[in-house]
């Protein structure tokens, strides 16, 4: 078992992108929202009676084949949310992902990822992924210096990666191979790795459905 780290304080971070995922789970005290990107629409809710829906639209002027206007959110709310006291939402377009700008600082920020998607690492800004995969396996992802993190699981698998000044990235670790065996046995590290062509952060594509605290 890795070293627990119970929950106190707050995390100190001024904003949070929303990113491809279950969902992603606010908690300010004893408040918390769950908070969901579907295409074009952000669901921010507190439970199944209490929730709004932010919708990205265009508003559309056409003069021949330009388009001018800028795009707005449209919001539905079913009962009472009240999120606006404690995030705002800024999302450009629908190219891009939204930001969440906090009033008050979290205390605490969870996703939930099924099998097969990602945690980018580098994009949020804070120092710690705490990752919990449904069978119980655990690891811990820490930022180190040159842009990269150290990890280690409680399987035993560990090591580091990092940026070489080329722009390269190495991969340094110690436990069984990245690769799934042939009998489709589970491996130690539970990860494959990639890189986005957009930011050029590592991209961890998860082999089970986790939980993943960001601290």
């Amino acid at each position: 078992m890795l070293p627990n780290h119970p929950c106190s304080g707050s995390v100190a971070i001024p904003h949070l992108q929303v990113t491809l995922c279950r969902a992603t789970t606010l908690t300010f005290g004893a408040v918390s929202f769950e908070v969901q990107l579907c295409g074009t629409s952000l669901r921010i809710g507190r439970d199944a009676q209490n929730h709004a829906t932010l919708t990205l639209k265009d508003q559309r002027v056409a003069y021949k084949v330009q388009l001018l206007g800028s795009v707005v959110l449209e919001e539905v709310v079913t009962g009472q949310v009240d999120w606006r006291s404690y995030f705002s939402v800024r999302w450009d377009d629908d190219l891009s992902a939204p930001e969440l700008h906090f009033e008050r600082p979290p205390t605490g920020i969870v996703r939930a990822y099924v099998k097969g998607q990602a945690i980018e690492l580098g994009l949020d800004p804070v120092t710690q992924y705490e990752v919990r995969y449904c069978d119980g396996v655990e690891a811990l992802f820490e930022r180190g210096p040159d842009q990269g993190f150290a990890f280690r699981f409680s399987t035993g698998f560990a090591g580091s990666f990092w940026k070489e000044p080329d722009g390269s990235w190495v991969l340094r670790f110690k436990g069984n191979r990245l690769s799934a065996e042939d009998d489709g046995s589970h491996t130690q590290s539970k990860f494959l790795v990639s890189r986005s062509k957009f930011t050029d952060n590592l991209l961890l594509y998860l082999q089970e459905d986790a939980r993943v605290t960001l601290r």
